[in-house]
């Protein structure tokens, strides 16, 4: 709610901040991705909250609307039933490809319309018509709190933002409003990203390419991993699921897929580090998530995010 954010920034930040005696005041903006229920968002809060703390981070979860897709695993389910059943049973069950390309079409109608109104609550959470939006509101309460502190102590603070699968969306919409805090914005870090590769290029590069935001950090599956990944009975990871049947172009190109990405070495070249994930028990391995929703479970990877964000 509304007083919940104004209490958020006009005193259980500052107030954390000061009881530990932090040297900087570092806030952890944590964005989820789209197949996550609300009750999977407070698992993650309440997951990531001690960690963080021990380590002088104020992690702030913003929880989402995502619709129903969190069930469209079941739902493909239901539909590789269906298609199945008039291939004459079995069939498409023992063919990987013709069983993909199958939920991929029949897929489409029913969670293309699911993907476009979360990317439209992606974009209204930073442009909302009534400022309402969560990003305007954050913005709004953040700096009424920054006016409070002298210019000595808005000096400590640090921005640091995750942003997991379609949390990327997310950011790309509100990376203007997160800029213009007036604060170090100083680590940006991509599990995964599901944004287009064009929309990317259209809101999030110029504020990367001019340095008002930091230059990304971007942990991704290998393609073999995408492969091995499932939805349901999809045979492939979320991002083959969305690129092929709930974009309006079928393949459409997504940031975090290795597929795509290995295509764009300009796009590359913008990015701080590019991190794919190894083989599980890898030793020193930074990353070792096997599957497209496993980064925020991957203990490497998030090791790799505080890493990051501490800077040591």
């Amino acid at each position: 709610s509304e007083e919940d954010l104004r209490r958020l920034f006009t005193e259980t930040i500052p107030a954390a901040a000061r009881e530990k005696k932090w040297g900087r005041k570092r806030v952890m903006l944590y964005l989820h991705g789209g197949l996550n229920s609300e009750a999977d968002g407070a698992k993650r809060a309440v997951a990531f909250r001690d960690k963080c703390l021990a380590n002088e981070i104020y992690p702030l979860h913003l929880m989402w609307e995502t619709g129903p897709l969190e069930t469209i695993g079941d739902v493909i389910g239901d539909l590789f039933t269906q298609a199945d059943e008039r291939a004459g049973g079995g069939l498409l069950d023992g063919l990987r490809n013709a069983k993909d390309l199958a939920l991929e079409l029949t897929a489409s109608p029913i969670g293309g319309p699911m993907w476009s109104e979360m990317k439209e609550n992606a974009w209204r959470a930073s442009d909302h018509r009534q400022g309402k939006g969560a990003i305007q509101l954050m913005k709004q309460y953040a700096l009424a709190a920054l006016n409070e502190a002298s210019e000595d102590e808005r000096k400590t603070w640090e921005l640091h933002v995750v942003a997991h699968s379609a949390g990327s969306i997310l950011f790309a919409h509100a990376v203007e409003h997160l800029c213009s805090l007036g604060i170090p914005f100083k680590t940006l870090q991509f599990f995964a990203p599901a944004i287009r590769i064009d929309e990317f290029k259209q809101y999030a590069l110029p504020a990367i390419k001019d340095g008002r935001c930091p230059k990304p950090t971007m942990y991704m599956l290998t393609e073999q991993q995408e492969l091995d990944d499932e939805v349901g009975p999809y045979g492939r990871s979320l991002l083959w699921l969305v690129s092929n049947a709930f974009e309006d172009q079928r393949g459409t190109p997504l940031l975090g897929m290795k597929f795509c990405f290995k295509h764009e070495p300009a796009l590359r070249r913008q990015f701080k580090e590019v991190i794919e994930s190894a083989p599980r028990n890898t030793a020193g391995a930074t990353c070792t998530s096997q599957t497209h929703g496993g980064f925020d479970n991957d203990a490497p990877a998030m090791n790799a995010v505080l890493t990051r964000i501490l800077g040591k």
